[in-house]
């Protein structure tokens, strides 16, 4: 870890050596830590300013001081929770801790705010009839149904922007003169957006073949009608990091059974009453990577679903990881999500 001799103090230190390390160090701030690096709590130089203002010794010990309860992130952060909460929270450093309370990285907050760009192409499902919406979508397609001030699939290209990725791919069919005379070419929007025409529905997946030849691998593929704060760099270094031929996002659902369950034994009696038992699930979360290896495997020109796709790289022992989405996840396809959104936009983006 950068700058360790400066960013951590051992807990057994004086107030002193605090106003040392963080005069230091240009953090304003100091990690606590014991031997076996645990972190203990923080010393902020508003802290040392509070302590020096009451006419504290400073000889006392550090632990007199610190906050014992500091921010942190577990490992498996999103870069997106990182810098929300360092934002909210306007700290410099953030320590990420693993299961055992250790701290494992630092993360610097202006390091967080370099501009990362991405070549990865970002394909966005957008042509589909969305007839769960009903009326909604009689006259407008569903991507340009508006949730906010703005189109849905123009907030879900913005966020990828925020995120360094400005190279995009629209599937369109239903409605598709509609899209491509609002986003045209996506420079207004500061990214490149080209179009994929299906000439009739080819299913969840089967829209890939059509992709140029030359196309940049891996590529980003994600259902027009999802809005999330998913950090899609993780997700991209998750893909990299495990050697995968696709990666899926998942996130966790849970179903409550509404009554009392019964468990009997061989002989029908009663051995447990569980009452109103949850069961947990990862469900897909409507985006994925995949790698050239799985767009290959699409066939030209046919109807093909994204569920078909992974069962052939299943049956081919194909490396297949999965990235849990953890960050605000909706999607907007029925009727109650929609009007869901509509509240909580404000809050998300």
């Amino acid at each position: 870890m950068q700058d360790k001799e400066k960013i951590f103090i051992h807990e057994n230190k004086k107030v002193n050596d605090a106003i040392v390390s963080i005069n230091d160090n240009g953090y304003q701030s100091v990690l606590v830590v014991d031997d076996n690096m645990h972190l203990k709590g923080m010393v902020t130089d508003g802290d040392i300013r509070r302590w020096v203002l009451d006419r504290r010794s400073l000889d006392e010990s550090i632990t007199r001081i610190m906050n014992p309860s500091p921010w942190y992130v577990k490992e498996g952060y999103s870069r997106t929770e990182a810098t929300k909460l360092m934002a909210e929270k306007i700290l410099h450093i953030l320590p990420v801790l693993d299961n055992d309370h250790r701290v494992v990285e630092i993360i610097h907050y202006v390091d967080l705010l370099k501009n990362v760009q991405y070549d990865t192409p970002v394909v966005i499902m957008a042509g589909g009839l969305g007839s769960r919406l009903k009326e909604k979508t009689k006259d407008c397609p569903k991507p340009l149904l508006k949730i906010g001030s703005k189109p849905i699939l123009e907030t879900i290209i913005e966020n990828f922007k925020e995120q360094g990725f400005s190279n995009f791919y629209l599937t369109v069919n239903y409605k598709s003169e509609q899209i491509e005379d609002y986003f045209k070419d996506g420079s207004w929007l500061g990214v490149s957006i080209r179009y994929i025409r299906e000439e009739e529905r080819m299913g969840t997946a089967g829209s890939l073949s059509l992709l140029p030849e030359n196309i940049i691998y891996p590529i980003l593929v994600m259902n027009g009608d999802i809005l999330t704060k998913t950090d899609f760099a993780e997700m991209l270094k998750s893909y990299n990091e495990n050697k995968s031929t696709a990666t899926i996002g998942v996130r966790e659902y849970t179903e409550e059974i509404p009554y009392g369950v019964v468990e009997i034994n061989e002989k029908m009696c009663v051995e447990r009453i569980q009452e109103k038992p949850t069961n947990s699930y990862l469900v897909s979360a409507g985006f994925y990577v995949l790698g050239k290896e799985a767009v290959k495997l699409i066939p030209k020109n046919t109807f093909y679903d994204m569920p078909s796709l992974l069962d052939e790289l299943i049956k081919e022992k194909k490396v297949i990881n999965t990235f849990q989405v953890r960050d605000y996840w909706i999607d907007i396809g029925r009727l109650e999500d929609f009007r869901k959104a509509e509240i909580e936009y404000e809050t998300f983006f």
